[in-house]
């Protein structure tokens, strides 16, 4: 069985409809929530590492096609 975070990256990775500069500021973003819940300003969303997992690998993907930010 494949795993879901990385045939999800591999989709998004893919879809030219989204640019890398989005995926990049997403993954700001959910980094963002993730570090204000360990400082104890705020609730951690539940797929908030998860989310981050699949941002990260659809990035490292686009890089390692030759994709810029």
């Amino acid at each position: 069985m494949q795993d879901p975070i990385a045939v999800m990256a591999r989709r998004l990775a893919g879809d030219d409809t989204v640019c890398s500069e989005e995926i990049a500021e997403a993954l700001d973003y959910v980094e963002e929530q993730i570090r204000s819940a360990r400082d104890g300003q705020g609730p951690l969303p539940m797929a908030a590492f998860r989310t981050r997992s699949l941002l990260s690998a659809a990035l490292r993907l686009r890089q390692e096609a030759g994709h810029s930010l």
